[in-house]
Order: structure tokens, then C-alpha cells, then sequence
């Protein structure tokens, strides 16, 4: 398992994720590598989401539905994750769904997606 993660580019991994150790590497942690590493388009290195390497593959799957529902492609979501990487772990129902609900009704066509996040364009302001 080390020497995967260190192929990686993830020594440091275990120092700050230890429990990384007990998931089972050909079926639980290889499956999220690759998932997010698709997401950043195939780069293994990019994907630091240490902290979500909890998440099971359905889940990110599921997650990345919801933005894709909302309007994002996968790389606006990418991006979007390595800034803020709690958008896959942030409960869809109670926490995203209304807030993205709410931005659109307020908004109304006015919200806009870059790297760092939605905003609202310079003419609603």
C-alpha cells in the first residue's frame, strides 16, 4: 500500500491520513485513486482530496451527478474541489440542494461558475 501511495506522489499521505492504512487497497483505495484521478484528467498527483478518501466511489459519483444537475461539467467540478474540497462530502439534501436552490431563485441567471467557486456576475451587482 505504501508503495502506491508513494507512486502516487502521496508520502505524506500517511502521516496525515494514517486510517488511509486500513482500507483495502485493490478494492477500496485503487478504485477512489482512479475515480478522482479521472476527474482531474488522469493526473494521480492532482487529486489531494486526502480527506474524502473516505468517501466509496457511489459516492463521489453521486455527488458529481448533483453539480452536474446544477449545470457544472466534470472539470468545473474538479477545479471546484481543489479549492473546496467539502463539496463531496457536504450532505446534497440539507446543505447543497437549498443553497443552490436559493442562489437560482435569488440570481435568476445571474450566477456564474469559475475555478474559485459560483459568483454572481459583475451585472447583478
Amino acid at each position: 500500500m505504501i508503495v502506491f501511495l508513494k507512486g502516487c506522489g502521496w508520502p505524506e499521505l500517511i502521516v496525515r491520513r494514517p486510517s488511509l492504512l486500513n482500507l483495502d487497497l485493490e478494492n477500496q483505495l485503487i478504485p477512489r485513486v482512479e475515480y478522482l484521478a479521472e476527474l482531474g484528467g488522469g493526473d494521480r498527483e492532482a487529486t489531494g482530496f486526502d480527506q474524502q478518501m473516505a468517501c466509496t466511489v457511489e459516492h463521489f459519483r453521486s455527488h458529481l451527478e448533483f453539480w452536474r444537475s446544477v449545470g457544472l461539467a466534470d472539470e468545473e467540478v474538479f477545479r471546484i474541489a481543489m479549492v473546496h474540497p467539502h463539496i463531496f462530502s457536504a450532505s446534497k439534501e440539507r446543505k447543497l440542494k437549498p443553497r443552490i436552490e436559493f442562489l437560482q431563485y435569488e440570481c435568476r441567471g445571474h450566477l456564474q461558475v469559475s475555478d474559485q467557486g459560483p459568483s454572481l456576475r459583475k451585472s447583478f451587482l
